[in-house]
């Protein structure tokens, strides 16, 4: 799996290829302010309640290339992609490598749960994680998961076609939602390298206001 915008492949759809990704794995920045200053008192109480504490977005930076064999070709991607970038609204960002859990076949379901008799999870660790149906009944069906005991899995919206015994399933991080940042320009530096060409640019993006549970 590479990355995804919106569900679509990157390299598949628009031959782009992500060369690093800078941003994803910072902590958000607390907004000031952080304390409340008392006028009759001497000195300052930091906040501690949840109510109180908020954090600015993330920025999170794509270091990207298009590489085809033919003008008409990168052209064509180019524009495809373009389109992409002037969709107003929120986005999201599907990440390589956050399958958590593979390859595991269920040994039932219901309305709006998963069964893995057995496999001794932790209460509640895949909770806001996302559950996909990968072969079997309800393949191709995913939802975000709510909670979990041992063995079980609940989702936050009845499955379609309930997964049973022939089901296999993965769990992945969640997709980041974003905004292509405000003012973003796009530029690109291309050339011509061992008859293929190349094309090279930043591709700036910003998640919404986080929300605090």
């Amino acid at each position: 799996m590479g990355y995804k915008i919106d569900g679509n492949d990157l390299f598949d759809t628009y031959g782009i290829k992500i060369e690093r990704i800078a941003g994803y794995l910072d902590m958000p920045k607390r907004k000031k302010p952080t304390a409340q200053t008392w006028d009759d008192e001497d000195g300052e109480e930091e906040f501690t309640d949840v109510t109180d504490i908020f954090f600015d977005p993330r920025n999170i930076t794509l270091f990207c290339h298009i590489r085809t064999t033919t003008k008409l070709d990168f052209l064509t991607k180019l524009r495809a992609f373009k389109t992409v970038l002037k969709t107003a609204g929120l986005h999201t960002l599907g990440l390589p490598g956050m399958v958590l859990d593979t390859g595991k076949t269920a040994t039932s379901g219901g309305p709006a749960t998963i069964t893995d008799t057995g496999i001794g999870w932790t209460v509640n660790e895949w909770a806001n994680f996302e559950l996909y149906i990968t072969g079997g009944t309800g393949s191709g069906q995913n939802q975000t998961i709510v909670s979990n005991t041992s063995d079980t899995i609940t989702v936050d919206t009845n499955w379609d076609t309930e997964p049973d015994g022939t089901s296999t399933y993965e769990i992945r991080q969640k997709d980041i939602s974003f905004y292509f940042k405000d003012g973003f320009t796009f530029n690109m530096m291309t050339k011509w390298d061992v008859n293929s060409l190349v094309g090279r640019f930043v591709l700036p993006l910003r998640e919404p206001d986080p929300v605090i549970p």
